[in-house]
């Protein structure tokens, strides 16, 4: 069954990764590429600030290792792309959004990996470090399928229109097993998250979105693309690793927590969004 399990998000992360490429035009990249400030502040807050609050965190309360694992790994896999979804929702910038949903997902082939291998939380295989092995997946499940998919929207743009909607539909029939796979496994589980764990799942997606929103970006439709875009993390490649390589229960259980959390409160704040814009 673990195999299968880890079949199956490898699968569902080469159908979202694709789908965001197929819908991605390099237009929209480029005039955010000429913008390196605002760039420079997202990336610099998703890979600095995020991981190393995460540590702080995890050391300063104590935490088992399994834990202080899953929260790096969270805060170090910055760019799912539902965030784009979510920006969308809320009346932000979403090509700004876009672009660092791309630039993180291509940059987490290294540095989520590089951050563990930093913290010294690689897992323990009995030989060397899976550092490559982790880049080689990373590759294969998530910037091989995005560069398709954009290769697809710019070169053929008749065919990328005719496949979104079936892969998206994929995708989707895949998430919905494992959401009642990861239900039924995990789910009678969740209270076996620490307490203290809990605590900081909350205090970092408090502070991501909270941090986010306060940096010097300028408009607040560039404001809500980073909030929404850093409260978002790329769930898929954190579920992807932990199935992999990182077999304590804990472990997923966090991340799995953290999901829920990251979700909630970015739906949440749109509804605050809405009604003060009444």
């Amino acid at each position: 069954m673990a195999g299968l399990e880890q079949v199956a998000v490898a699968l569902f992360v080469i159908t979202v990764m694709l789908s965001v490429g197929l819908e991605l035009t390099l237009g929209s990249l480029r005039e955010v590429l000429r913008s390196p400030r605002l760039l420079g502040l997202g990336l610099g807050f998703n890979y600095l600030v995020m991981p190393g609050l995460a540590l702080g965190l995890g050391h300063a309360l104590s935490l088992d290792t399994s834990i202080v694992t899953a929260l790096l790994l969270l805060s170090a896999a910055p760019g799912g792309p539902v965030g784009a979804m979510f920006t969308a929702q809320g009346g932000g910038n979403i090509a700004y959004s876009a672009a660092l949903i791309v630039l993180m997902n291509l940059a987490n082939t290294v540095l989520t990996p590089g951050t563990l291998v930093l913290a010294g939380l690689m897992p323990d295989t009995g030989g060397p470090p899976p550092t490559l092995e982790m880049i080689r997946t990373i590759l294969l499940v998530q910037v091989i399928p995005l560069s398709v998919g954009v290769w697809c929207r710019h070169a053929r743009p008749t065919l990328a229109d005719r496949l979104v909607r079936p892969v998206k539909m994929v995708g989707q029939i895949i998430l919905v097993g494992l959401i009642v796979f990861f239900l039924f496994k995990v789910g009678p589980r969740v209270a076996e998250v620490p307490p203290m764990a809990a605590v900081c799942v909350f205090s970092l997606v408090g502070a991501g979105m909270v941090g986010s929103w306060l940096l010097p970006l300028g408009g607040r439709p560039e404001r809500v693309a980073l909030c929404m875009t850093t409260t978002i993390r790329s769930m898929s490649v954190v579920v992807l690793l932990i199935t992999r390589w990182f077999p304590e229960p804990v472990t997923l259980l966090v991340a799995l927590s953290y999901s829920t959390t990251m979700f909630l409160s970015a739906m949440a704040l749109l509804v605050v969004w809405r009604l003060r814009s009444r």
